[in-house]
């Protein structure tokens, strides 16, 4: 959700021309999540399609953002040691080696949450692959404003960095794309409903028409099986963590290091130092 706050907020005060605001959502996005960077490079690459003019005050406003960062990445480095968590490097080497898999692992897998999964419910699977339709329809005939240019450039340049690095699929990277997704669809209901429907004019259509796409949206989108994600399997998950936790605790000494997967969880009720299989927060595991 704040991810995808401040990928919003950063267009607004592009459009808008706060420039304040502008360098301040930059350091946010940035210190939120890395490839952030590809939404402030977009707004870059519109500033000089458009061709705005640089205020006496813009370079004063990019120290405001300068002085955020620095003192963030100055805390990791005096802190941690890293500029950058080892997690970042760590999941580039997982792409690389493929021992996640290849690209098309994180192909499906994005198609597959951008369309909820609906290739397994039969009843409405081929509806909502043609409700998908919508998008290059709206990328195509619609007529376009700055925030689709964003949006397109911004999505193109993050497909492209998952796909080069191989990146292993995680639902956060892909929530700008799902964004993107929703985005494009609504607005192209939007201007086929005003081109042949034109519910704007009549109160009853409009009504009919709001009401035909929120029922349909809620049906399409609701998955018991989402909703209810703490199951009894995740839960029974969650106590045998906790049971190999006390096992460990009660079997080692203090002074030793736990290899292990699951590094929050153990590492939380063993108080033991933990070497992380999956090099997450252990590099020279990453690198290996």
């Amino acid at each position: 959700g704040l991810y995808l706050f401040l990928i919003s907020l950063l267009f607004y005060s592009y459009f808008t021309e706060k420039h304040l605001l502008y360098f301040i959502t930059c350091s946010l996005l940035l210190i939120t999540r890395t490839e952030g960077a590809f939404f402030i490079l977009s707004t870059l690459l519109l500033f000089l399609y458009e061709k705005r003019s640089l205020k006496k005050s813009f370079l004063l406003y990019a120290l405001n953002s300068a002085f955020i960062l620095s003192g963030h990445f100055g805390f990791n480095l005096f802190y941690y040691g890293n500029i950058l968590p080892d997690s970042s490097k760590a999941k580039v080497y997982h792409g690389i080696s493929k021992y996640w898999g290849n690209r098309s692992n994180f192909i499906d897998g994005t198609l597959q949450l951008i369309t909820y999964d609906y290739k397994i419910r039969n009843l409405f699977r081929y509806l909502y692959y043609f409700i998908l339709i919508f998008i290059p329809v709206s990328v195509i005939f619609k007529k376009k404003n700055v925030f689709d240019y964003y949006m397109i450039l911004s999505g193109g340049f993050l497909i492209t960095f998952y796909l080069y690095f191989n990146v292993p699929l995680y639902s956060w990277y892909v929530a700008p794309l799902i964004f993107i997704k929703i985005y494009f669809i609504v607005t192209s209901i939007d201007y086929f409903t005003s081109k042949y429907f034109k519910p704007y004019n009549n109160r009853f259509k409009l009504i009919f028409a709001s009401l035909s796409i929120i029922s349909l949206s809620f049906l399409l989108n609701y998955n018991n099986k989402l909703i209810n994600s703490h199951r009894p399997k995740d839960m029974q998950r969650e106590k045998d963590y906790l049971e190999i936790s006390k096992w460990i605790q009660h079997n080692t000494k203090t002074n030793e290091s736990i290899g292990t997967a699951e590094i929050g969880i153990i590492g939380y009720y063993t108080d033991r130092r933990i070497i992380d299989l999956c090099g997450l927060i252990s590099k020279d595991n990453a690198y290996f």
